[in-house]
């Protein structure tokens, strides 16, 4: 068993199409997005996966080590953990969708909501 991470997708093969996200907003984002063929991507291609989620490219990197070597394991993406080395600025994307979609999922915090510290995870 292998812990991976969902950063995987935003460092994945197909992120390089036009719009590797089409159609995907709603349904989320089918599993066969995350993947990596080293061997049939130019060294610029690599290096613009490793700059979009260094995190996300290195797990990518060892969860297609560890599938190439070894034919029965499962590998568990998880979901983001926000904290303080995170580059993608996904808390910030997270924290602004949350602010303008109020209307449509509006958020309701009770009064120890208010007064514990939270934490988050998106899944």
């Amino acid at each position: 068993m292998y812990i991976s991470t969902d950063s995987v997708y935003d460092a994945s093969q197909a992120t390089l199409a036009e719009d590797p996200y089409k159609g995907f907003q709603e349904a989320g984002i089918p599993e066969p997005m995350g993947f990596i063929e080293k061997e049939k991507l130019t060294p610029e291609q690599l290096k613009k996966l490793k700059k979009q989620d260094s995190y996300g490219f290195k797990k990518l990197l060892a969860e297609t080590l560890i599938i190439k070597t070894h034919p029965r394991v499962l590998s568990l993406r998880l979901a983001d953990v926000l904290g303080p080395f995170d580059e993608t600025f996904r808390l910030w994307r997270l924290v602004l969708w949350a602010m303008h979609s109020t209307e449509v999922y509006p958020l309701q915090l009770d009064e120890r909501a208010m007064t514990h510290k939270l934490s988050f995870t998106a899944s």
